[in-house]
């Protein structure tokens, strides 16, 4: 099984086989394609391990990540993805998308439903009272376990004002009415109220009694900081990029480390230790893909060096920085981490 780290809560890669299926639809990942997982506690050990889901199903659920910060494995993304996370996320329209489709996809709000209430049977799951048929009401779309291990996408109704109370993330990724799926079955008064106590739970002030909210400077600034990269919660300008960076020069470098890995995958696991033996790089564990992206890694930046604390190790790619692989002792462990160890030129042998 491959290493996870325990303290995140969320994780993304490309599978690395077509037998996982993802949880919310019940069908095979293909090979290869980016999937979405949640960390939950494994029934079988004390630790825990993903549950997978496509990248579309993922956003359905009601447990969703802060901010890309959040998602363990997201800097080893292709650049493609990584902007789609990131729409997700901050409400952005991603590259190649319509606005119209990215409205519902790629909003703020995605999982955020209204509508009338058909009948007088569904019961707020703030209040825990019947919410009145005709009565307009926000859900949140997701995944109910009817059986262990069987689930069925269902919503959790609320009355507009106890939707609002709520101070998780589902709650504070509202600040517009139009961001919420089935808002033109709403006719404009109930759009303009509805409108205007989002606006008095994020702290608007009202232009006039009565009347839509155009957009006060205020709330113009709070939209922009939510869809810049750089204002998202938890995570720092130049955490993944170094400042003043392009997005361009960002994206070929992550074409070029894709393409690599591409060409290596004609080498076998066995080819790729022989080959990082060869330039000094020893080690004894782990799968065909990791090998491949730590090999990348090596031939168009450098090998690591050795750690300078323990001098018996290398810096080794994990997640979004490099950790020393060696020990300070015989019982102790070396901690040390960078996120720019010196390099040395890689060399191929004339087997490869």
């Amino acid at each position: 099984m491959p290493y996870y780290d325990q303290n995140v809560d969320f994780v993304a890669e490309y599978a690395k086989t077509g037998r996982s299926n993802c949880r919310a639809c019940h069908t095979g990942i293909p090979e290869k394609a980016l999937r979405l997982g949640r960390m939950v506690q494994s029934p079988y050990f004390d630790g825990k391990v993903p549950s997978w889901y496509h990248a579309k199903c993922f956003w359905r659920g009601r447990s969703l990540p802060g901010s890309v910060s959040d998602i363990y494995g997201f800097s080893s993304l292709r650049f493609t993805d990584q902007e789609e996370i990131e729409a997700h996320l901050t409400g952005a329209p991603s590259g190649g998308r319509s606005s119209s489709s990215s409205s519902s996809s790629s909003s703020a709000a995605a999982g955020l439903r209204v509508e009338f209430a058909k009948s007088n049977r569904s019961e707020c799951r703030g209040c825990y009272k019947h919410i009145d048929r005709g009565e307009v009401r926000l859900g949140i779309d997701g995944m109910k376990e009817i059986t262990p291990g069987f689930n069925i996408e269902a919503t959790d109704w609320h009355h507009v004002q106890c939707f609002l109370k709520r101070g998780d993330y589902s709650a504070m990724r509202l600040f517009s009415a139009d961001q919420l799926r089935g808002i033109d079955g709403l006719d404009a008064g109930d759009r303009e109220a509805l409108q205007a106590a989002i606006d008095g739970r994020n702290g608007v002030p009202k232009t006039s009694r009565g009347a839509k909210r155009q957009g006060t400077p205020k709330a113009k600034a709070k939209k922009k900081s939510r869809s810049s990269v750089a204002a998202t919660p938890g995570r720092e300008p130049d955490e993944f990029a170094p400042s003043g960076v392009s997005k361009a020069r960002v994206r070929e470098q992550s074409d070029r480390l894709f393409t690599v890995m591409t060409l290596l995958e004609c080498l076998t696991r066995s080819d790729l230790l022989e080959e990082l033996q060869a330039n000094g790089y020893w080690m004894k564990k782990g799968g065909e893909d990791d090998l491949r992206q730590i090999v990348a890694d090596c031939v168009l930046f450098g090998i690591p060096d050795r750690c300078p604390t323990c001098g018996s190790g290398r810096f080794r790619l994990h997640g979004e920085t490099y950790e020393c692989s060696g020990w300070v002792s015989g019982y102790t462990k070396c901690t040390e981490t960078s996120r720019t160890p010196g390099r040395s030129l890689w060399r191929f042998t004339d087997d490869a």
